[in-house]
């Protein structure tokens, strides 16, 4: 088992234009059907936009989901290992540091804007 990334493209019109691609991680098993080799899919792990790779929030959010999907596939320890291995090369794991900083940013940046709405409606 090992992880494929697949790379989807974005609609680059209108006002919703973004840069980067889709990234789709999915966990695969390599097989022959008629003597030739094939993958069959066993579970999509999690996507992430190529633009979000540097922000703490998201990466937290497609872990969450990868960490679910693993679960449910009651994979072996070391098979685990490879497939977070293989995650991590393209999505870095946010650190609990990281996470706490992201948070504490946020509630800040939150309670400034709490603060310019409410002088503005005075």
């Amino acid at each position: 088992m090992y992880v494929r990334w697949n790379r989807r493209k974005r609609i680059k019109e209108g006002w919703r234009k973004k840069k980067g691609d889709y990234l789709s991680a999915v966990l695969v098993e390599s097989c022959r059907i008629d003597g030739k080799p094939r993958q069959k899919t066993i579970k999509h792990l999690g996507s992430i936009g190529e633009d979000r790779l540097d922000r703490v929030y998201d990466r937290k959010c497609f872990w969450d989901k990868a960490e679910r999907n693993m679960d449910s596939l009651d994979l072996h320890p070391d098979s685990r290992h490879k497939v977070i291995v293989g995650l991590e090369k393209i999505v870095p794991k946010p650190s609990d540091a990281e996470i706490a900083k992201d948070l504490e940013e946020r509630n800040r940046s939150l309670k400034e804007i709490e603060e310019r709405l409410s002088r503005g409606l005075r």
